[in-house]
């Protein structure tokens, strides 16, 4: 069946009764490119321009095929361009079949040309962090599925994530999926190791403990390229630009743990060690330098709480010296006074 009609049948009806009310009928997927069977259905969207223009979407079955006239709004076709949405290749692929005016074609084209923009390689990188921490719900999930449906479902749905995060560190968009998902991913320049085998165990295996241990393998080493790919487009910046001022505001963590360890209040003293511990650690990736400073977590003990105490007090006092090592000096004062003439001279 030439669903193509389908398009015709749509245009023509838009051109008599919703002329005034559409901005743009675009095609994507197998029919925009050529790759159809008997079973393929014609994705197609179209844009209203007005509330009546989207009285013209509606889905139906024509001869056993799914069909859908897609009423999408310009606000949500921005939302996609925006790769707010997985699915920004609905713009970047396909063609316009029929636009109302030269403004609303040149208005679609701006958003295909955002959609594939990769000016800010940030934006691209931040975003496939994201993605890539939604993955770990979905490793999470399938580590306690029970059932080999469980399993192949959870695992699917990290192979998605895993895929747009990819494409999100090649800044490139997941056009085909599903049949061809693997070979896109494959021809992306950055690729996690042992991917392609990794992959085919998803779908050529009925054991459940192999399907879970290639998943968590697949999701470290796309961990791995990520963190190594963001770190070398981002030089190593200057310890003091980076600490300069975050450590009389954090002294308050230490200060935290102290107090709480004095009064047998079990709760805080791990709370802010984390906390600490994982923002430090966060902002010391940006510098390159790596120091062995206390474990507070690791000393956290419920029953004695002298033991984090101490392991605070040796971090305080090891990372003090490690901000003098790199010319830092935080801004302390002894009295209100020296606070009042600090102040007069700003």
């Amino acid at each position: 069946m030439d669903l193509q009609k389908l398009a015709d049948i749509l245009i023509d009806k838009i051109r008599r009764d919703y002329q005034n009310d559409i901005s743009i009928v675009h095609v994507h997927g197998s029919h925009a490119y050529g790759d159809t069977h008997e079973r393929s259905d014609l994705d197609l969207y179209f844009v209203p321009k007005t509330p009546h223009g989207f009285q013209l979407g509606c889905s139906f079955i024509l001869d056993g095929i799914g069909c859908d006239f897609w009423a999408l709004s310009w606000e949500r076709l921005e939302q996609i361009a925006a790769h707010e949405e997985k699915t920004a290749s609905i713009i970047t692929e396909g063609q316009v079949l029929y636009y109302g005016s030269e403004e609303d074609f040149a208005r679609f084209e701006r958003l295909k040309a955002c959609a594939v923009d990769v000016s800010d390689r940030n934006a691209w990188f931040r975003r496939a962090r994201k993605i890539l921490d939604e993955a770990y719900k979905d490793g999470f999930l399938l580590q306690n599925a029970e059932s080999l449906s469980e399993v192949r479902t959870h695992a699917i749905g990290m192979l998605y994530n895993l895929s747009f995060a990819l494409a999100q560190l090649n800044q490139v968009t997941v056009k085909r999926g599903r049949r061809l998902l693997k070979q896109e991913i494959l021809s992306m320049p950055l690729v996690p190791k042992d991917f392609a085998a990794l992959y085919e165990t998803v779908f050529f295996s009925n054991d459940m403990p192999s399907i879970k241990m290639v998943c968590i393998t697949l999701l470290q080493n796309t961990e791995t390229l990520v963190a190594e790919t963001i770190k070398a487009a981002h030089p190593a910046e200057e310890f003091a630009g980076v600490f300069d001022g975050w450590y009389e505001e954090m002294i308050q963590s230490y200060n935290k743990i102290y107090h709480a360890c004095e009064t047998g209040d079990v709760y805080t003293p791990l709370f802010a060690g984390v906390e600490f511990s994982s923002e430090l650690a966060q902002l010391l990736k940006q510098t390159g330098i790596s120091p062995e400073l206390p474990d507070m977590v690791a000393a956290y003990d419920n029953g004695n709480l002298n033991q984090i105490a101490e392991a605070a007090r040796r971090h305080q006092a090891m990372f003090e010296t490690l901000l003098h090592e790199n010319g830092v000096r935080p801004l302390r004062f002894s009295n209100f006074e020296e606070v009042e003439n600090f102040l007069n001279i700003k």
